[in-house]
């Protein structure tokens, strides 16, 4: 069970959040500095607005990932034979989750029970429009997290309290919950990018993220296979680990090629240069190439695991793992950037 908690901590990528950064124009919707003060004004409103959507998102998924840590917890009490007092630990924590959850969801609630702010001008409205979706997307999400929580909850509980069945089967059972997680974050990512303007550098930023949550699904479901001491179709795996790693790279090139075009538009007009609006653009449009080069990154970790399948024996469990834990350490600078980015539209 030690081996599953390393195998699932570094596995859940953060997605990028989705369509905050295609409200901020390229063309102007203000015709003097005023009123591009009132768009750089609203912009923040509207980020601090999505903030909190993120904000919850990330709450989710700390509370998934940390499962793992219970899991190895409640193989301890097994193993060791204490079922009364894996039991009574499991009560406990039982206990301690389920109020976790029903503070998330309330806290969800609250947030959600705030409207988007409205816009100053029709231009905006229109851009900010499918934003307005966001509370039903993140809803649905925690829908499922919280699902899946309470369903390893369970299995968690009767591990510890010396269930043999559920802790024959709770390995297996925990990879799965760590691919419905990713799985859900790509139906997130697919629903929010609709809200990207068209011709938008996010929206190929999305593209890209899900492609490599597509590979880090493959790596999960080979890692699940050896831990149950499965045949792994090797060749199979590499060849999807590259397919998903040549359309990270497609996505990347489209994301510099819409920088460039979408910051060449935001500089065509007079009435913006010098604004703080435009020196807002310019410096979140300057976080794409960032983020273009972290996603190639994270897309030549599976290209170099792909070539290292090829090679007859010379992967195993502890090879997949090693390599999960690198790019977790490369999903830290996605993140990074991200947080970046955001902070630039709050500002």
């Amino acid at each position: 069970m030690k081996k599953l908690a390393a195998a699932t901590a570094a596995l859940v990528l953060g997605a990028a959040w989705p369509e905050l950064a295609s409200a901020a124009p390229a063309a102007p919707v203000a015709s003097d500095p005023a009123t591009a003060a009132k768009v750089q004004a609203y912009i923040a409103q509207v980020a601090l607005w999505s903030q909190a959507y993120y904000a919850s998102v990330n709450d989710q998924t700390d509370a998934l990932t940390e499962l793992t840590d219970a899991l190895e917890t409640a193989g301890a009490y097994y193993e060791s034979g204490r079922r009364k007092d894996g039991a009574a630990w499991a009560q406990r924590w039982s206990e301690e989750q389920k109020q976790r959850w029903d503070a998330i969801q309330k806290r969800f609630d609250e947030i959600a029970a705030v409207p988007l702010p409205p816009a100053p001008m029709p231009d905006l409205t229109a851009r900010v429009a499918k934003i307005a979706d966001t509370p039903t997307i993140v809803a649905r999400y925690l829908s499922q997290n919280r699902a899946l929580a309470d369903r390893m909850i369970k299995r968690i509980a009767a591990t510890a309290g010396g269930d043999e069945k559920a802790a024959a089967s709770i390995t297996g059972e925990m990879m799965d919950v760590t691919i419905a997680m990713i799985e859900g974050e790509n139906q997130m990512i697919s629903a929010s990018t609709l809200a990207a303007a068209p011709g938008h550098p996010q929206r190929d930023l999305m593209d890209a993220s899900r492609h490599s949550n597509l590979a880090m699904i493959a790596l999960l479901q080979a890692e699940k296979t050896l831990l149950l001491d499965q045949p792994l179709d090797e060749a199979a795996l590499a060849a999807r680990l590259r397919q998903q790693a040549t359309a990270v790279e497609l996505s990347t090139r489209s994301m510099e090629k819409a920088t460039r075009t979408t910051l060449a538009q935001s500089r065509l007009f007079p009435e913006l240069a010098g604004t703080p609006l435009l020196a807002g653009i310019e410096k979140m449009l300057a976080t794409y190439p960032e983020s273009a080069a972290a996603e190639r990154e994270i897309a030549a970790a599976f290209i170099d695991l792909a070539a290292r399948i090829d090679a007859p024996g010379a992967i195993d469990l502890d090879s997949l793992i090693a390599t999960g834990d690198h790019i977790g350490t490369l999903v830290e600078k996605r993140l990074t950037i991200d947080a970046q980015r955001r902070a630039y539209l709050q500002n």
